[in-house]
């Protein structure tokens, strides 16, 4: 059978006073002990905090302090639960990632992957987005904080900046491709999980496109009183219209504009 406890490791101070809370985990009356992270920073009490929390109705910041490292305790139990022919070796592989893996990490990796791969435009994408998901909340940085409150609320703050819904959209497709990752090693749960039928759906942006008449060509085609600028612009337009719609820049990597 295998438990979990917490060890509060008084057999050496730190620097500032202060000792170590850590996880011990039991199996077969052999224990390990880990470190507990708590807002991606290690747990540390003086004896008198440790007490404090200890408390069956702990005071103020204590009973939230309390909450997070019983949802450490419940995180590890639900490892424990889902693994095969137990081992530790095989717990830590997975609880050292539910500690140590944070959003910023996941964004990283996935753009660092795909720089390698020279998807350059795509990498830059996603760094946006990660900009873009902390620019509205600066400490985001544990993937369970992303709820479908939280997504809504973003969009409604991104549409207050004048964003459009297809680039409110983009992120959240991209944001949805980091949590499908950390859904998949174990960091959150299905429950957790924000996006879908009865949670939060990606907006899509309209996809409609305005298609000119005979009558709205000639107008470009004819139209007077242009500066240089505004002439040049035109000729350009209405070359790639006879180039059978081709756009812009691949007219210019083909070489026909010149300055």
């Amino acid at each position: 059978m295998t438990t979990t406890g917490l060890f509060f490791d008084t057999r050496r101070p730190l620097q500032d006073g202060k000792f170590p809370l850590k996880l011990r985990i039991t199996q077969d009356r052999k224990s390990r002990l880990y470190t507990i992270e708590i807002n991606n920073q290690k747990l540390t009490l003086t004896p008198d905090e440790y007490e404090k929390i200890s408390l069956i109705k702990p005071q103020l910041h204590f009973k939230e302090l309390k909450k997070k490292i019983n949802k450490v305790i419940e995180d590890a139990e639900e490892i424990i639960t889902s693994i095969d022919d137990f081992t530790f070796e095989k717990f830590e592989q997975i609880y050292k990632k539910k500690t140590l893996r944070t959003v910023k990490d996941y964004f990283d990796d996935y753009s660092q992957a795909l720089l390698k791969n020279k998807h350059v435009r795509t990498a830059n994408l996603y760094e946006a987005t990660y900009k873009s998901l902390t620019t509205y909340k600066s400490s985001l940085i544990d993937f369970r904080q992303i709820t479908p409150t939280f997504l809504k609320d973003y969009e409604t703050s991104m549409l207050d900046k004048e964003k459009t819904l297809t680039t409110v959209g983009m992120y959240l497709r991209n944001l949805r491709s980091i949590m499908n990752k950390a859904l998949k090693d174990g960091l959150i749960k299905q429950s957790e999980y924000p996006f879908g039928k009865g949670k939060y759906i990606i907006p899509k942006g309209s996809s409609s496109k305005q298609i000119l008449n005979q009558r709205q060509i000639k107008k470009i085609y004819h139209c007077k009183g242009l500066n240089p600028l505004q002439e040049k612009a035109r000729d350009f337009w209405i070359f790639s219209y006879c180039w059978t719609g081709n756009g812009i820049v691949t007219l210019m990597l083909y070489g026909f504009f010149f300055t």
